[in-house]
Order: structure tokens, then sequence, then C-alpha cells
């Protein structure tokens, strides 16, 4: 049975990029590969923001 696990907030990479490698190293019963494929697909997205000085912000 797959158990629930908290998703991380949203721009935090550390922990996106925790929850992928736990989900990674999780037996095939425990890790939905919808589920897995979602975290790195939202990890690659957040970890290559463009950052901006404060001079730069809107």
């Amino acid at each position: 049975m797959a158990r629930l696990r908290p998703e991380p907030e949203l721009y935090d990479v550390p922990g996106w990029r925790a929850l992928v490698s736990e989900l990674r190293a999780a037996p095939p019963a425990e890790a939905a590969p919808a589920y897995l494929a979602y975290a790195e697909a939202h990890l690659s997205a957040i970890a290559e923001l463009p950052r901006k000085t404060p001079a730069q912000q809107p």
C-alpha cells in the first residue's frame, strides 16, 4: 500500500529533491510512476528559475 507523502512547499528545491530521491528509492509498490514523473517535472521547472536582483524586480 502506498503511503501518503506531504509535498514540499512550492519553491522548496531541496525539499523536492529529497522527495524525488525518496520516490526513486521506494519499492515499486510504494512509488506511483505518475507521482514520480510529476515530482521530477516540478523539480526541473523550479530548479532552473531565472534569478532576479532586487533592482530588477518590478
